[in-house]
């Protein structure tokens, strides 16, 4: 059975228009397991076009402390929409033996990778430092991926165009107003960082693109966390050096004029064992790995301007 399903993507901001707004900009994309259609809202589209996006449109959404204590944010979804980006996505599935939940959280996954795809190279070329990827995050509490924008889909058999009444009795769409990130950030130690106030200088700079890279993971900004992994272990690593004597030292320059040898392996084999008789490699061989594989593909990265994998054709639709 083919699954046609449509999706809209709302967004707190206003996209670039295409030909002062004559076009929307439609674009098909087959990535071989689904194929996609982008089509960001063109001038005097309504902004909430069918029913189940008018409702969302009405959802109010509370957040209060949960101690009780001041703090509160109350807000009407309408008043976070300024524009939208609709996805058409079209698969095959075994009528006899598919998993709704399943099938639909694989498909939020693609609308949100080919309507990033979309916005990513509007962003280029409209040269808009203010069109933004479609927010979500990865949330650890069950190893999903979350949509942080208001969003709608409905589903249709696309063998007859018949509604799918599959996310309950009659029911063939869902709306949710959006995904909300817990205000609270976490704790910290007085003593720790009082003793971090006292240095009079910025934080360390490889700590803090940790906790950027972390924050980019989060957010599913994977081109940005694997650039500040990479900046964060290149920066503790010459920090080393310059500890040890420098780069003309003794014991540090035949291991910097090696040639062809992998990041990892000079950095965090060959030259804490040189200086200090300790290495990564031996001493959590996991963590060893996983550097040399963010450096390859920070490599792969910089060298080829995307992350080592298959990118989806597209095509005009």
């Amino acid at each position: 059975m083919k699954i046609v399903g449509i999706y809209q993507l709302y967004l707190g901001y206003v996209l670039p228009r295409l030909n002062e707004g004559e076009e929307a900009g439609q674009i098909g994309i087959d990535a071989g397991d689904f194929r996609a259609w982008v089509r960001p809202k063109a001038l005097g589209d309504p902004l909430f076009p069918e029913d189940i996006d008018v409702t969302l449109s009405s959802m109010q959404i509370s957040t209060a402390r949960a101690d009780g204590s001041e703090g509160k944010l109350d807000f009407a979804v309408e008043s976070t929409c300024l524009d939208r980006v609709q996805v058409v996505l079209e698969w095959e599935v075994d009528p006899d033996a598919f998993d709704v939940d399943e099938e639909f959280q694989r498909s939020l996954d693609r609308v949100t990778i080919m309507a990033d795809y979309y916005l990513d190279h509007l962003r280029f070329v409209a040269n808009s430092p203010f069109v933004k990827r479609i927010d979500r995050s990865w949330r650890t509490q069950d190893d999903r991926f979350v949509i942080n924008v208001p969003y709608s889909c409905t589903w249709f058999n696309g063998d007859d165009r018949s509604s799918l009444g599959v996310f309950g009795p009659g029911v063939n769409g869902v709306a949710k107003s959006n995904s909300i990130r817990s205000p609270e950030t976490g704790v910290a130690d007085l003593a720790a960082l009082e003793t971090s106030l006292g240095t009079a200088l910025p934080p360390p700079l490889h700590r803090s693109l940790i906790i950027d890279a972390e924050e980019h993971l989060h957010g599913t900004v994977l081109r940005e966390a694997v650039l500040s992994m990479a900046s964060a272990c290149e920066i503790a690593a010459h920090l080393l050096i310059a500890r040890n004597g420098g780069e003309r030292d003794g014991t540090i320059a035949p291991v910097l004029s090696r040639r062809n040898v992998p990041f990892a392996q000079r950095y965090y084999d060959d030259l804490p064992s040189a200086v200090a008789a300790r290495s990564l490699r031996t001493e959590d061989a996991e963590s060893f790995d996983l550097v040399q594989e963010m450096y390859g593909q920070r490599n792969w990265l910089m060298h080829r301007g995307s992350l080592q994998g298959r990118l989806p054709r597209s095509r005009p639709a």
